[in-house]
């Protein structure tokens, strides 16, 4: 039962890191960081995978979440997690790859040091 946590573990990086993006946003736009946030948090539960099954998905609407890391990780680890469930629309190197873009973010940002520009 551990090998749905490296995807659990990617979507919760990318999260952080999204966070994290905003966080910093809202220092200088305030409005705008909040209406961002809004709709991430909005358009990524419908899009997520969470609220439906992924292979039982019309082509048509799988198209419009594909874009979405999270679709991938949750969908990767339905198929880890149960033994009946094959996850044939997904990929799981989107989860990683959006994990370690942010990461690598953060750290470059980290690395800069506070009061370093913007």
């Amino acid at each position: 039962m551990t090998a749905p946590l490296p995807l659990l573990a990617a979507s919760w990086i990318s999260g952080l890191g999204i966070g994290l993006v905003l966080l910093r946003i809202k220092a200088r736009a305030p409005g705008l960081a909040s209406m961002a946030a809004m709709g991430w948090m909005r358009v990524g539960m419908v899009t997520s995978g969470a609220m439906f099954v992924a292979n039982a998905l019309p082509g048509a609407f799988l198209a419009w979440v594909t874009w979405n890391p999270i679709f991938h990780a949750v969908d990767q680890a339905r198929g880890l997690a149960f033994a009946n469930y094959m996850a044939r629309h997904s990929e799981a190197w989107p989860a990683y790859a959006f994990a370690a873009l942010l990461v690598g973010l953060v750290a470059n940002r980290a690395k800069r040091g506070p009061g370093t520009g913007a």
